[in-house]
């Protein structure tokens, strides 16, 4: 096994496990969405890691439909785990939260009814000039709309996170590391798409 599928999987334990550590030590607004990131970050480490060690066309498509299933929500939940981590109160609540579901419960949808794939990706190929045989597929006509909510969804949650005015060292401390790695995260998404390797 390489290194990267092992550093994959630990990750995706360690994300459970810090779950299982924190989940009753932070404040009961943050608790919830936040948990639900840490479920999701070791859902697509795990699905990536499986990904990887497939070599087959039906096993890397089969691991992509699974993960296009539960990453579309990953940023709308890191979005309201930011604004309750900065203002202390939940934001997406009733018909908020519905509407901020649309894009994630469409493309979730997509990917499991006839001829909705297309619209999400199309032309699958391995491609194995590298360490890895990746899947390759052409965007769909939803995936702009799909990309443009990620990002958009992506820097309202940084600049909710900028409006935060830490006091204490510990707070300062969390801060920064929500930042970076929101800002990290959204920087090497944008690289990934546009083809230019971190």
């Amino acid at each position: 096994m390489s290194w990267q599928i092992t550093l994959l999987l630990f990750s995706a334990a360690f994300e459970v496990v810090l779950l299982l550590a924190i989940r009753n030590r932070l404040r009961p607004t943050l608790a919830g969405p936040f948990c639900l990131g840490l479920l999701l970050n070791a859902l697509w480490a795990l699905n990536y890691a499986l990904d990887l060690s497939s070599t087959s066309l039906e096993g890397k498509l089969w691991m992509l439909h699974v993960r296009s299933t539960f990453l579309p929500f990953y940023t709308v939940v890191w979005f309201e785990t930011a604004f309750r981590f900065s203002l202390g109160r939940p934001l997406l609540r009733g018909r908020l939260l519905a509407a901020a579901l649309v894009v994630p419960v469409v493309t979730a949808v997509l990917c499991w009814v006839p001829g909705g794939r297309d619209l999400l990706y199309y032309n699958p190929w391995i491609d194995t000039s590298g360490a890895f045989p990746l899947l390759r597929v052409t965007s769909g006509s939803w995936t702009p709309v799909y990309n443009f909510y990620n990002y958009l969804t992506g820097l309202a949650a940084i600049v909710v996170l900028f409006r935060m005015r830490p006091r204490l060292r510990a707070e300062r401390i969390s801060w920064f590391l929500f930042v970076t790695g929101s800002l990290l995260a959204l920087i090497a998404d944008i690289l990934y798409e546009l083809n230019l390797p971190p």
